[in-house]
Order: structure tokens, then C-alpha cells, then sequence
């Protein structure tokens, strides 16, 4: 697999984990040392213990609160790179995007939880994207 095979599958796993509250389908993906940053967060996680036990809490919390979530898989134009986007919409009003990157083993090394907005985007699925603007 490339870099961005790699990286796509982890990201659609990165959509279950939100969308069933449980972060069982990341877990194994994660390398030791992953780095997981928010741009709306001055606190990054530096490992993937860590981080686990962070997004464990979170998922409880945000499935007791009712929070949905939708995905769609968007693509830097240029270079290609896989993002997903997901709403609802973000503290800054647009959608959020995570995106990753693997290591040489092919683990997740880290993640980052940017605004969709200071990219772009392109979709290979119209009818995804459409479906996602839909429930947006």
C-alpha cells in the first residue's frame, strides 16, 4: 500500500471510531510514539497511551450528548492527500478536517484536527459530498 492508501484507511476507520462512539478500530494503527494535535487545542498528546485514554473520555462524553457526526473523504488538490471532513461545523464556523501521517512501518504517527477551510479540496465522490452537504 502507498502512504496514502495507508493513510485513507486509517481515516476511514478514524469516521467508524466517531460514528460507534468507539475507538477499538484506531487502536491497533497507532504507532507508540503518535502525536495527536488540535488547532482549537493548545495541548498536544505525545503518545499513543495517551491518547487513547483521551479519546475514550471524549467518545463517552460526546455519546451521552447526542453528538452525530458526518464524513466525507476530500483530497489536497495537488498532491493528493486524503482528509476527512466532517461536520457538524467547527468553533470557527466551517467544517473540520483530520489528517495524518504514517511512519515508515506504515503506523499513524500523527494526527491533526485542522479547519477544512485552509485547504483545498476536492471530492472523487460527488455523490458522497453531496450527501454529506446534505446533512450538514
Amino acid at each position: 500500500m502507498t502512504d496514502y492508501e495507508i493513510q485513507e484507511a486509517f481515516l476511514m476507520k478514524v469516521a467508524q471510531m466517531y460514528t460507534t462512539f468507539n475507538a477499538e478500530p484506531i487502536a491497533d494503527d497507532l504507532a507508540a510514539r503518535f502525536h495527536y494535535s488540535s488547532m482549537w487545542v493548545c495541548d498536544k498528546i505525545k503518545n499513543r497511551t495517551a491518547y487513547l485514554y483521551y479519546i475514550t473520555r471524549k467518545l463517552e462524553a460526546m455519546k451521552k450528548s447526542g453528538v452525530k457526526f458526518n464524513f466525507v473523504m476530500m483530497y489536497k488538490q495537488g498532491d493528493g492527500k486524503p482528509v476527512l471532513m466532517f461536520s457538524p461545523k467547527t468553533p470557527d464556523g466551517g467544517f473540520g478536517a483530520f489528517l495524518v501521517k504514517n511512519n515508515k512501518t506504515g503506523k499513524i504517527a500523527r494526527m491533526d484536527l485542522m479547519a477544512a477551510g485552509i485547504y483545498k479540496l476536492a471530492y472523487k465522490d460527488k455523490e458522497a459530498f453531496d450527501n454529506f452537504m446534505k446533512k450538514a
